[in-house]
């Protein structure tokens, strides 16, 4: 069995004895769910359709879900004192990295999968009235690449702080301050504006929401993973956390 197996199943083992992880996702469907509500009340009679209110309510909660599923990852075991002991295990911290990694995406993806009842319930509801769920698929697949991303940057985050709550803040103000300096870039510069008005997080939402989905997003998503968990596996070698 691998040590990145090990790793995973320890993680996942240990994620949903704990009422943590449950707090997680009942939050992220609260919250998406709320979302969703607010948009359909705000939004009716508009030219918004249903597969986009939904896309981003989640899509505006999703960094929250994945600060939250992440931020204990490596912050939890310094805060704890089992940090060192971990990475003395004889086996390559990449392997432990990408164990921790699979658990918290995991989690991440189970929260995605959650988001998709209130959809369910008022298709059952209104049956004539909501499009069906495959209407979902493209804007699931966008998510689920964003889920990678940001599952990434929390691990990051977590990898660099020494108490969970500091990895959760530090992965949203990341996200925070991308789309802040993007909006200004656009404000400012009108060759931004021209290509893209908005953050590309959110283009690519309603693009899928639509039935558009580029390939620019899958390149996007898996450089960012790569490159995020490259800088983690990095830091972890270096022992830089000392």
């Amino acid at each position: 069995m691998s040590v990145t197996r090990i790793v995973w199943s320890r993680e996942a083992a240990r994620a949903f004895v704990t009422p943590a992880v449950y707090a997680t996702l009942v939050i992220f469907a609260a919250a998406s769910a709320g979302c969703f509500v607010a948009a359909l009340q705000f939004g009716e009679g508009g030219f918004w359709s249903l597969p986009a209110l939904w896309t981003l309510s989640v899509g505006l909660t999703l960094p929250v879900l994945a600060a939250m599923a992440t931020m204990r990852l490596f912050a939890g075991e310094r805060s704890a004192g089992t940090l060192t002991s971990l990475l003395t295990v004889p086996a390559p911290e990449r392997e432990i990295l990408m164990g921790k990694y699979l658990a918290a995406l995991g989690t991440v993806l189970l929260g995605l999968a959650g988001a998709i009842v209130p959809w369910l319930l008022l298709r059952r509801a209104l049956p004539y009235g909501m499009p069906p769920i495959t209407t979902l698929t493209g804007p699931l697949l966008v998510l689920c690449l964003q889920a990678l991303s940001l599952t990434a940057l929390g691990t990051l985050a977590s990898v660099l702080a020494r108490q969970s709550w500091s990895a959760a803040a530090g992965t949203m103000l990341t996200v925070m301050a991308a789309a802040l300096i993007w909006g200004a870039c656009a404000r400012f510069f009108p060759e931004v504006r021209g290509r893209a008005p908005l953050f590309p997080f959110l283009i690519e939402l309603l693009d899928a929401a639509s039935g558009r989905i580029a390939l620019s997003s899958l390149v996007m998503h898996g450089s960012l993973t790569w490159g995020l968990l490259f800088a983690s596996k990095r830091l972890l070698e270096a022992r830089t956390w000392h």
